[in-house]
């Protein structure tokens, strides 16, 4: 798949450039072997010149280059020279090109350089991305099955008749094995590994190969993707240790018992929420009137006596045994604060978003948590937008 990378022109001082100057582009064609540099003729030139900078990222965002790190490697004469192509490039390595335009005069009438936009280019196999394709409510992963989605570095040479090698270990492996090489298509590859046990934690790693002109070339290994075969949707135990009732103050503060009721369910984490409150609903039981309080888990217990407030970095649910947690209730806009709590006959339930409550489950998204407190049970799940 061919992919044109653009970047355009920014506007230099009106003695560089003209102001009635048409916009001046540059397209790169990454190959296994080089890197096409390509512009259209530009109205008044008869000469260009070809610059380029190796391109550095911050995680993943790329470093801008300024103009004077680009370095003159081409340049052509005459109108029609419009493209070179850059063999002397690095594999595994990022470049991007400035072309410079100049008249009869030698005199300098555009440049595609600009500071709020980049492109550039890898010659051979860029390094792919894995990520989990579980696409969170559709339910494509559980503990029998995890689903990975491979797609191609899109700017790195085309991957039509690759392959992508898929490697896996599991926790406390040494070493990855090799476990299904697919063909690439459309730029992707979505694979399911349905050899899993449940409960084991794996770790996926993938390449791209392709056979070219009787040479093989191979893109560098992905970052390990950590995955449990677990249970989709975690199941809790909880109950609710303060009364239901009618609270006068701007607070409530209520404590809550929690544990897993799912053997195979993944991490479950409980973090502080100070920047913003989550909100909690009770429901009366003919269902005529709702309402709404801000709420918050402040601190945590293993005994419901010795109280700690939950660190920055959450506390983890245990695999087995109770977890306290107490949280606060808000007034908000409301008179007094009706709470359900555990009375009976009454409806009554917290509805958690991230980051609240995290379960790290088999899929991707956010966790969207309801707690029942009249039923006393729980559960959480990822939902994928």
């Amino acid at each position: 798949m061919m992919m044109f990378l653009i970047i355009g022109l920014a506007f230099l001082s009106p003695s560089t450039v003209s102001a009635k100057a048409k916009r001046f582009d540059v397209t790169l064609k990454p190959s296994l072997t080089s890197v096409k540099v390509s512009w259209p003729a530009k109205k008044g030139a008869v000469r260009y010149k070809v610059y380029r900078s190796e391109v550095t990222f911050t995680e993943d965002d790329p470093i801008y280059p300024k103009l004077q790190d680009y370095k003159k490697v081409a340049a052509l004469k005459g109108k029609t020279k419009t493209s070179w192509t850059d063999k002397k490039v690095k594999k595994f390595t990022y470049y991007a090109y400035v072309v410079k335009a100049f008249n009869q005069k030698g005199k300098q009438i555009a440049c595609t350089y600009q500071t709020d936009d980049l492109s550039y280019a890898c010659r051979g196999l860029g390094r792919p991305s894995l990520s989990n394709g579980g696409y969170g409510e559709n339910y494509t992963n559980s503990r029998k099955k995890l689903h990975l989605y491979l797609s191609e570095d899109y700017y790195a040479a085309s991957t039509k008749n690759a392959v992508a090698v898929i490697y896996r270990k599991a926790e406390g492996e040494k070493k990855y094995k090799k476990i299904a090489t697919v063909r690439m298509k459309n730029g992707f590859v979505e694979y399911m590994d349905k050899k899993v046990k449940t409960g084991v934690t794996y770790h996926y790693k993938a390449r791209l190969i392709k056979k070219s002109g009787g040479k093989t070339y191979r893109s560098k290994k992905t970052n390990s993707l950590e995955l449990p075969a677990v249970n989709f949707r975690a199941k809790y135990r909880v109950k609710c240790l303060t009364p239901g009732g009618t609270y006068n103050g701007d607070t409530l503060e209520i404590t809550l018992c929690i544990s897993k009721a799912g053997k195979y369910d993944g991490k479950t984490l409980i973090s502080p929420v100070d920047r913003e409150w989550n909100l909690y609903h009770y429901i009366p039981v003919k269902n005529t009137e709702g309402y709404q309080y801000p709420f918050r888990f402040t601190a945590y217990s293993s005994s419901n006596s010795l109280w700690k407030p939950i660190p920055e970095k959450g506390i983890e649910l245990p695999a087995k045994g109770n977890l306290y947690l107490k949280a606060e209730l808000q007034k908000g806009e409301n008179d007094v604060i009706r709470f359900g709590g555990c009375s009976k006959g009454k409806e009554s339930y917290i509805e958690l978003e991230e980051p609240a409550l995290t379960y790290q489950g088999p899929g991707v998204g956010y966790t969207m948590t309801v707690l029942d407190l009249s039923e006393e049970t729980g559960s959480a799940y990822q939902e994928w937008d």
